[in-house]
């Protein structure tokens, strides 16, 4: 119980800090992407195929505070 707390103390934080980014790490985003890509055999390395997706993504929808991923 101690740790759902904790998650949820530190969620709240990030989303009321606009820290969005802080929510995970590169491996969370892998573990998600991954089990999400699983059922349908597509396979997802966050260190090999991470900029491919972000280079996937409809400029039209972009925010300005993701301009730093256009250095990666």
């Amino acid at each position: 119980m101690y740790f759902v707390s904790i998650s949820r103390q530190h969620v709240r934080e990030c989303l009321e800090d606009g820290n969005v980014f802080k929510l995970m790490t590169k491996e969370d985003v892998e573990n998600v992407i991954s089990s999400s890509l699983q059922p349908h055999g597509i396979s997802f390395e966050v260190k090999t195929d991470f900029i491919q997706l972000i280079e996937q993504v409809d400029r039209s929808l972009w925010f300005h505070k993701w301009d730093f991923l256009n250095s990666i």
